[in-house]
């Protein structure tokens, strides 16, 4: 199931880095450490023209993936349920793209 939210907001530095906003962030008491990883498969993904942000990304010694796809309107859709790999996430958003288009997200 997706769930579409808007984001309230996100500092100058995630934006600048990302576009939106970053998801790996280090935990203060061990700086080598980070709280999250981030898929190779994340990044900017256009489709006619439309360009979107997908995050696919689990907690740090995790198995579940979790993935955000964000228009560059700031709207947010995330997944309720993790996903056994980060290619199947992946999978999942080539899917909704062809089928219901990358307009879905915006």
């Amino acid at each position: 199931m997706i769930k579409i939210r808007m984001r309230s907001s996100c500092n100058r530095k995630e934006q600048a880095y990302y576009g939106i906003r970053t998801i790996i962030r280090s935990d203060p008491m061990n700086q080598h450490q980070p709280l999250s990883e981030r898929s190779e498969l994340s990044g900017r993904y256009t489709d006619n023209g439309t360009t979107v942000l997908v995050e696919i990304f689990r907690r740090s010694g995790g198995d579940d993936w979790r993935m955000e796809v964000t228009s560059l309107e700031d709207q947010l859709t995330d997944w309720n349920e993790p996903f056994a790999s980060a290619h199947e996430a992946w999978d999942e958003f080539i899917y909704v793209v062809n089928t219901e288009g990358i307009a879905v997200f915006l």
